[in-house]
């Protein structure tokens, strides 16, 4: 009976210990959340308003006037771009018209040069997409470096429209070869 006693308690025990083990273990669990763009625009857009809070008022407008410089070409540039790309994809529909080329399987037109330039193309216009929905905020450091603050998110703001350009001259120029080529 003493022997029943002392395996009944060391299996209790063993089951408060292993429920505590269990309790303390799930109270560790660490959960991870991802940090989404917009967390890391509101940070630096939180960041940016406590240091332009100290900044002169002729320091503060001119900040306010290039960012509103930078969003107007941005919007600019963005949307011939994206007329530019919308319209080659009409010149490669009509094109692949005009061949009976779009009768052709789609695995067997992914492959050739129009399968391509309508990659690229797609890419183009995404990178366009992507450039028009940037938001440009200024790393500032001090009032004193504001000129060269401000100078580099404007050399950012123009190698990221660089990049979008450049993308969508790759494709037109795709597009030229497939139009030129198989005529």
């Amino acid at each position: 009976m003493k022997l029943l006693r002392r395996i009944s308690l060391i299996n209790s025990v063993f089951f408060l210990a292993f429920a505590l083990l269990v309790t303390l273990n799930s109270q560790l669990i660490t959960i991870y959340a991802r940090v989404s763009q917009e967390d890391i625009v509101n940070s630096q857009k939180e960041n940016y308003a406590q240091k332009v809070a100290g900044y002169s008022a002729e320091n503060k407008f001119k900040l306010e006037s290039l960012s509103q410089k930078i969003v107007g070409i941005n919007k600019k540039r963005t949307d011939e771009l994206e007329q530019l790309t919308l319209t080659m994809g009409e010149v490669l529909d009509e094109y692949q018209a005009r061949m009976g080329d779009e009768k052709r399987p789609a695995y067997e037109r992914e492959q050739d040069a129009v399968g391509n330039a309508r990659y690229w193309i797609t890419f183009a216009h995404e990178a366009i997409a992507f450039q028009a929905g940037k938001i440009y905020i200024f790393n500032l450091t001090s009032e004193g470096n504001l000129k060269s603050d401000a100078s580099s998110t404007i050399n950012l703001f123009q190698s990221n429209l660089e990049y979008a350009r450049a993308k969508t001259i790759y494709a037109l120029n795709l597009l030229k070869g497939v139009v030129k080529n198989e005529k």
